[in-house]
């Protein structure tokens, strides 16, 4: 069973980021840093401040990514996992949590009109990546999504069972319809 990971956070352009990375004290330099090397500074400084967050370059709109797709940051904000099954998996609404995370972007830069909230498959193992390389960790599975997962899991476990069931029954059906024609032939000889 393969499972992907969606995404949900506050999308914004790059003038929004170097609002966000002045008030927030992030050195950068206009000359010698690309605006899609922004990302890297960002997260380590979420490392060290908001840990569970993080952030990452990409284009919005993203599926398809069209000339009128934006570069920009994404500061992710919940993480869920969606079986291949179930792709491409319902969106989720911004939580109040969320809403909390929206107010301090704004409040350190951002400008409300320039930010969006986006959901989206996690093609690129946005996830899995950290400010901090020598203090990586794996993000763990909150109580919820671990409980929606063993349920799902225990959905295919019923659905194998079941099918395996049925799968039985058809072949001890077929053995005693051999069976009786066996007996039927022998009968007529």
């Amino acid at each position: 069973m393969t499972l992907f990971t969606k995404l949900g956070g506050y999308f914004f352009d790059f003038s929004n980021v170097r609002n966000l990375m002045d008030k927030l004290g992030i050195e950068y330099s206009e000359s010698d840093v690309k605006e899609y090397l922004y990302e890297r500074p960002i997260n380590e400084w979420l490392a060290s401040h908001k840990p569970k967050f993080l952030s990452s370059r990409i284009q919005w709109p993203l599926d398809p990514i069209t000339p009128e797709s934006t570069d920009g940051i994404i500061v992710c904000t919940q993480y869920w996992p969606v079986h291949h099954e179930d792709l491409p998996g319902p969106d989720r609404e911004e939580r109040e949590e969320d809403l909390e995370v929206k107010e301090w972007l704004c409040a350190n830069g951002v400008e409300r009109s320039g930010m969006q909230w986006v959901c989206f498959l996690d093609k690129y193992g946005i996830a899995g990546k950290s400010g901090k390389k020598d203090t990586a960790e794996t993000r763990q599975m909150t109580e919820d999504e671990l409980w929606a997962s063993m349920k799902h899991m225990g959905a295919l476990v019923k659905k194998e069972m079941a099918e395996t069931r049925r799968r039985l029954e058809e072949e001890k059906k077929k053995k005693q319809q051999d069976e009786e024609k066996r007996k039927q032939k022998d009968a007529k000889v």
